[in-house]
C-alpha cells in the first residue's frame, strides 16, 4: 500500500495513536509512522524525513508532550518545507498556547480528545484527507521526484519528459488557491524540465541544417573541417588561486597545449589537402569555378586559422611553465605558513592542556580544542600529500586524536570513536613504515600508545572486547623496543597501555591477567613519578591504578593487602590535589577515599570534602556545561552525600533531595542518545546507587546504633523516576546497542518499570519485560558466568515477571516457554552459585505459580515435576498441591502415605524474615534482612550461611560470626526434633529480644 498519510506524535499519546493508526489503515490509506518502518540499523533521522517527503497528508497530534518535543518540531517543520497538506489533531489542551508551532494556529484542528465523540472526529478527518486528493497526490509525486532530482545534483535523466511534462505543468497552472500550494523546488524542476526538452528541440533542429548545408556546397568538406579546427581552439582557463587547484591547472594547460598543437597540425594538413581538392575541381570542370574558389578562399582563412592557433598553443604552452612555477611557490608557502599555524596551536594546546599530560585541562577549552586542530588538519594533510614526505604525518594523526578527545569530553561519542580509529591507524602505519620500530621518533610511539588506549577504551566500552585487545596487543608489540626508554613521557604511556590491558582482561573475567598487567602499570607509574616527582599527572595516573588493584578479587589479593594499595592510592591523590588542581579525576578518586573513609576518619570530616566536591564540580559546571565526565562526577558526590544523610545524618528528605540531584546529572548525560561516557563502569555504579535507594520501602531500626528514618517512596513517585530512566537509556541503547553495560541499565530499569505497571497495565508491563529481556540478553549476561555477579538474579527475576503475567492470564504455553528459559539459563547459574538465595527465589516462584496453574488447568502429570522442585525447595503451596495429587490418585495412583508425608512436611515451611546489623567496612553498618525458610536437608548451607555469604560476594559486607553460629545451632535443633526451622527461629529470636522485628 503506498504512503498516504504520515503520523507525527508523542510516546505518551501512543495508545490513542495505535487506535487512529488502525482505523486508518482499516480505511485504506497507508500510513507511515515511526514504530512500524524503521528497522534498528537504519539512520532514523533521514527515514523520518523520507517518510514525510513520502505523504501527501501529515497528521500532528497536538498534546503536551509533543508541543515541548523538539523532534515533533522538526517533523513539522520539514512537512511545511516540502509542501505538505498539515491537519492537526487535539488529543490533550494541557500546554501554553505560545508553545505551539506557528503552522498549528493557521490551520482548523479536528477534536479527537478523550471526551469527543472517535467515530465523528475520524469521518471529519477522512472528509478532510479526502479533499482534493488527486492534487495532493500528485503534489506529493512531483516532490519526491523533485528532491531525488536536487539530491543527485540536479541530474538532467532524472528530468520531467513528453506527457509527463505537459501534465506538471497543466497541474501547476491549475494549483492556484489549492492546499497545498506548489513547493519553489516543484517549480524549479517543472522549469528545468521545460527548458531541457526546449534545448532537445533546438540541438534536432541544428543537426538538420547542418546536414543540409553539407549536401549543398561543393566544397562542404574543407569549409566543415576548417570550422572544426576553429571551434576547437579555446581561451585556457584562468589561472586557480590555490596551490592545489594550480597543479590542476598545470596538468590541463600542457594536454590543453599537446592538443591544439596536434589540431594545429592536423589542421594545416587537412587545409593543404582541400586547396589541391580545389585545384584538381577547377581543372575538372570549368562549371565548377566558382565553387572552387569559394573553397579555395575558405582553405585560406582555415590556413589562417590553424596559425593562429598554433600561436594560441605556444601561448598554453609557456603559460603551463608559469602556472608550474606559481604552484610551486605556493606550496612552499603554504608548508611555511603551515609550519608556524602548527607551531602557534601547538602552543595553545599546550597553554591550555598542559605540557606534562594531555589529561590536564584548562575547563570548558574542549569545544575550542576541536574546532582548533579540525581547521588545521587539512593543511596537515595537504602538506603530506604535496611534499610526499612523511616527517610531518604524525602532526595529522595527533589532531584526530585531539578532535576525538575533545568530542568525547563534551559527549559525541561517536565522532570520539571515529577521530581515534583514524588516528591509531594512521599511527600504525608510520611506525611499521620505518626500517624498524626502534627507528620510529620517540613521540610517535608516544602517540602510538596512547590512540591505541584510547581507541581500545572506546571499544572496550561498546563491548567489543575482542577488537580492543588485538589494538592493544599489536600496540604492544610495535612499541616493545622502546620499552627500556628513560623518557618519562614515554614511559607513562606505557603505563597506560598496561591499565588498558588489566581493564580489558578484567572486563573479560580473567582476573590473574588482570591482576598482571594492573601491577605492571604501576611499576612503570613508579618509574615515571621518580623521573618527573612534581608531575602531577603520573601521580593521578599513579593513584588511578592502586585503587584499581585494590578491586581485586579476594581470591587472589587478601583484604589486608588490597586495603594497603588502596589506602597508598588515596594519599597520593590527596597530596596531588593539594598541590594542585588536575582535574576531575583526581577529584573522583578523592570522592571515593573520602566516603570510603580511607582519607579521614568520621562522617563529620566526609560529609565536609563530599559538600566542598561539590562546589568545585558546580563551578566547573558552569564553565563548561558539555562536559560530561564533570556531570558525571557530580552525580557520583550526589549519590555519596545521599547515602551519608540516609545512614550517618539520619536525614531520610535530605538524602531523597540528593537522589534527585544525582539523578538529574546522571540523565543529563545519557539521555541525548549520543553519549557513551568514557567511564562506563561509572554510569553504572551511579545507576546501582539509584537503584538501590529507588528499592527502598523503609530503614529498619532493629539494633541500638541504627535509627535511621523511613524513606517514603509512593509508587507514583517510583514509577515517574523509573519512565525518566527507560526514556533516556532507550535513546543510548539505539544508538550504542552493543554496550554491554547499557543493555544492562536498560534491562533493569525496564523490569523495575514492568513491575509497577503490572497491577495497573498488565500490557504495558509486558511490553516492557519483553524489551528488558532482550536487553539482557545484549548485555550477555548468560554468556559467561565463572565469576558471580548479582545481575544474574536481575535478569532471571525478569523471565520470573513474564512468567507471572502469563500465568495471571492463564497462558499456559507462554508461561511454559518462560519457565523453559529458567531451566535454560537460570539453573545452571544456581548450581554453580548455590548461596544465592535471591536468585533462588526467582526460580522457586516461577515453578510454584505455573504449578499450581497446570494443577487447576487438570494437567496434573506436567505438574507433578514442576511442583516437586518447589516444595523440596519449602514452597508450602506446592507441597499442599502435591499431596492431593497423592491423595486424591490425580493423574496417579491414590497413595495415602505420601500425601501425610507431604502434609507433615507442608506445615513445617514457612518463611521469616530477620533485620540483622551487617557491617560494610568503612561504609558502616547497615541493617539488612535476612529469610530463613525450611530448607532441603542436603542443602550444603545451613541456618542464614547462604545469605551470609551471597552478603559476602555481592556487597562486600559481613555480620557478626556469633550470630551465623547462632542460626546454625537453631536448624540443627529444628532438624534433630523434626520441627519447623522457621518458627523455632521466630519463637527463640522473640525470647531473646521481644522488641526485634521479625
Amino acid at each position: 500500500m503506498a504512503t498516504d498519510v504520515f503520523i507525527s506524535y508523542s510516546r505518551r499519546d501512543k495508545e490513542f495513536v495505535e487506535v487512529l493508526y488502525d482505523a486508518l489503515q482499516a480505511s485504506q490509506y497507508g500510513t507511515w509512522i515511526d514504530w512500524q518502518d524503521i528497522a534498528p540499523t537504519t539512520e532514523w533521522w533521514k527515514e523520518i524525513e523520507a517518510g514525510i517527503e513520502a505523504a501527501h497528508t501529515f497528521i500532528f497530534v497536538i498534546s503536551p508532550d509533543s508541543v515541548a518535543s523538539e523532534y515533533c518540531r522538526q517533523e513539522i517543520d520539514h512537512a511545511v518545507q516540502h509542501g505538505k497538506r498539515l491537519i492537526p489533531i487535539l488529543r490533550r489542551s494541557e500546554f501554553e498556547r505560545d508553545d505551539l508551532h506557528p503552522k498549528l494556529g493557521q490551520h482548523q484542528w479536528l477534536m479527537f480528545r478523550a471526551e469527543d465523540d472517535f467515530d465523528t472526529a475520524f469521518a471529519t478527518l477522512v472528509e478532510t484527507i479526502n479533499t482534493d486528493i488527486d492534487h495532493k497526490k500528485t503534489h506529493t509525486q512531483l516532490q519526491v521526484r523533485a528532491i531525488e532530482w536536487q539530491q543527485q545534483g540536479r541530474d538532467g535523466s532524472l528530468l520531467l519528459r513528453g506527457r509527463n511534462l505537459e501534465k506538471a505543468e497543466q497541474w501547476l497552472l491549475q494549483a492556484a488557491g489549492k492546499e497545498p500550494p506548489p513547493t519553489p523546488l516543484q517549480g524549479d524542476y517543472i522549469a528545468a524540465s521545460r527548458r531541457a526538452s526546449t534545448l532537445r528541440q533546438r540541438g534536432l533542429v541544428g543537426a538538420l541544417g547542418s546536414l543540409l548545408a553539407l549536401a549543398l556546397t561543393a566544397g562542404g568538406l574543407a569549409f566543415w573541417q576548417f570550422g572544426e579546427a576553429r571551434r576547437a581552439l579555446v581561451i585556457v582557463e584562468e589561472q586557480k588561486e590555490a596551490a592545489e587547484r594550480a597543479r590542476n591547472a598545470e596538468a590541463d594547460q600542457r594536454q590543453i597545449a599537446e592538443e591544439k598543437q596536434r589540431e594545429a597540425e592536423a589542421a594545416l594538413a587537412l587545409a593543404e589537402a582541400a586547396r589541391k581538392e580545389t585545384i584538381q575541381a577547377l581543372t575538372q570542370a570549368e562549371s565548377a569555378k566558382e565553387a572552387a574558389e569559394v573553397a579555395e578562399r575558405q582553405a585560406e582563412q582555415g590556413r589562417q586559422t590553424a596559425e593562429t592557433a598554433k600561436q594560441q598553443a605556444l601561448e598554453a604552452q609557456q603559460a603551463e611553465v608559469a602556472q608550474r612555477q606559481t604552484a610551486e611557490q605556493q606550496r612552499q608557502a603554504a608548508e611555511k605558513n603551515l609550519a608556524q599555524m602548527t607551531q602557534l596551536v601547538d602552543g595553545v594546546s599546550d597553554l591550555f592542556q598542559g605540557h606534562q599530560g594531555i589529561n590536564v585541562r584548562v575547563v570548558g577549552f574542549a569545544p575550542i580544542q576541536r574546532n582548533l586542530f579540525e581547521f588545521f588538519l587539512p593543511y596537515h594533510e595537504y602538506i603530506i600529500q604535496s611534499s610526499g614526505q612523511s616527517v610531518n604525518s604524525w602532526r595529522s594523526a595527533e589532531a584526530r586524536f585531539r578532535i576525538g578527545q575533545s568530542s568525547e569530553t563534551i559527549g559525541d561519542s561517536k565522532r570520539a570513536e571515529h577521530e581515534y580509529r583514524l588516528a591509531f591507524f594512521e599511527t600504525k602505519a608510520i611506525v611499521e613504515s620505518s626500517a624498524t620500530s626502534s627507528k620510529a621518533p620517540s613521540n610517535v610511539i608516544r602517540l602510538l600508545n596512547q590512540t591505541a588506549v584510547f581507541y581500545a577504551w572506546n571499544r572496550m566500552n561498546y563491548g567489543y572486547l575482542d577488537e580492543a585487545g588485538d589494538i592493544l596487543i599489536l600496540a604492544s608489540k610495535l612499541t616493545e623496543p622502546h620499552r627500556d626508554s628513560q623518557d618519562p613521557e614515554l614511559i607513562i604511556s606505557f603505563s597506560n597501555l598496561e591499565n588498558a590491558l588489566a581493564r580489558l582482561f578484567s572486563d573479560k573475567r580473567i582476573h590473574e591477567r588482570a591482576k598482571e598487567h594492573q601491577l605492571l602499570s604501576i611499576e612503570l607509574a613508579r618509574k615515571a613519578v621518580s623521573l618527573a616527582p612534581e608531575n602531577v599527572v603520573y601521580k593521578r595516573n599513579l593513584a588511578t591504578y592502586l585503587r584499581n588493584l585494590s578491586t581485586t578479587p579476594e581470591a587472589l589479593m587478601a583484604k589486608e593487602e588490597r586495603d594497603r594499595y588502596a589506602l597508598e592510592g588515596c594519599g597520593i591523590a590527596r597530596e596531588a590535589d593539594l598541590a594542585n588542581d588536575a582535574g576531575v579525576t583526581l577529584l573522583t578518586i578523592n570522592i571515593d577515599c573520602a566516603y570510603a573513609g580511607s582519607l579521614d576518619a568520621g562522617h563529620e570530616k566526609t560529609f565536609e570534602v563530599l559538600l566542598d566536591s561539590k562546589e568545585k564540580l558546580n563551578f566547573v559546571i558552569r564553565l563548561d556545561p558539555e562536559n560530561i565526565e564533570f556531570k558525571l562526577s557530580r552525580a557520583l558526590v550526589h549519590t555519596r552525600l545521599m547515602r551519608v544523610e540516609q545512614f550517618h545524618q539520619k536525614d531520610s528528605a535530605a538524602a531523597k533531595r540528593y537522589f534527585y540531584l544525582a539523578l538529574n546529572d546522571w540523565l543529563a548525560v545519557i539521555g541525548d542518545g549520543k553519549t557513551l561516557p568514557n567511564d562506563v563502569w561509572r554510569l553504572r555504579n551511579i545507576y546501582d546507587e539509584l537503584r538501590d535507594f529507588l528499592s527502598v520501602q523503609s530503614i529498619d531500626a532493629t539494633s541500638g546504633d541504627t535509627d535511621s528514618p523511613e524513606v517514603v517512596w509512593s509508587e507514583t513517585e517510583r514509577q515517574e523516576v523509573l519512565e525518566q530512566i527507560v526514556t533516556a537509556i532507550e535513546r543510548t541503547l539505539y544508538e550504542f546497542n552493543d554496550a554491554s553495560q547499557v543493555a544492562l541499565i536498560a534491562a533493569d530499569s525496564m523490569a523495575l518499570l514492568a513491575s509497577f505497571q503490572k497491577d495497573s497495565s498488565p500490557q504495558k508491563s509486558l511490553v516492557n519485560l519483553n524489551k528488558a529481556i532482550d536487553a539482557f540478553q545484549k548485555s550477555g549476561v548468560f554468556k559467561d558466568f565463572h565469576v558471580y555477579d548479582e545481575r544474574y538474579t536481575w535478569a532471571c527475576g525478569t523471565y520470573e515477571a513474564r512468567l507471572s503475567i502469563h500465568v495471571d492470564r492463564k497462558d499456559v504455553n507462554l508461561a511454559l516457554a518462560d519457565l523453559e528459559a529458567i531451566q535454560q539459563y537460570c539453573q545452571p547459574i544456581f548450581k554453580k552459585y548455590d548461596f544465592d538465595f535471591y536468585l533462588l527465589a526467582k526460580i522457586w516462584s516461577a515453578h510454584d505459580k505455573i504449578g499450581e496453574l497446570l494443577f487447576n488447568e487438570g494437567r496434573f502429570l506436567e505438574a507433578k515435576p514442576i511442583l516437586e522442585f518447589s516444595s523440596y525447595w519449602g514452597r508450602r503451596q506446592s507441597t499442599e498441591l502435591l499431596s492431593r495429587i497423592y491423595r486424591e490418585g490425580l493423574g496417579v495412583p491414590v497413595n495415602f502415605a505420601q500425601a501425610e508425608d507431604l502434609e507433615t512436611l507442608a506445615s513445617k515451611q514457612s518463611m521469616k524474615r530477620f533485620t540483622i546489623p551487617a557491617d560494610f567496612g568503612s561504609s558502616g553498618r547497615h541493617p539488612f534482612h535476612f529469610y530463613v525458610y525450611q530448607k532441603p536437608d542436603d542443602y550444603p548451607y545451613k541456618g542464614i550461611d547462604d545469605q551470609a555469604e551471597w552478603l559476602k560476594q555481592a556487597r562486600g559486607g559481613t555480620i557478626p560470626e556469633d550470630v551465623i553460629e547462632s542460626f546454625r545451632k537453631l536448624h540443627q535443633i529444628a532438624v534433630e526434633n523434626d520441627v519447623s526451622f522457621p518458627e523455632l527461629a521466630a519463637y527463640a529470636v522473640g525470647r531473646a529480644n521481644p522488641d526485634a522485628e521479625e
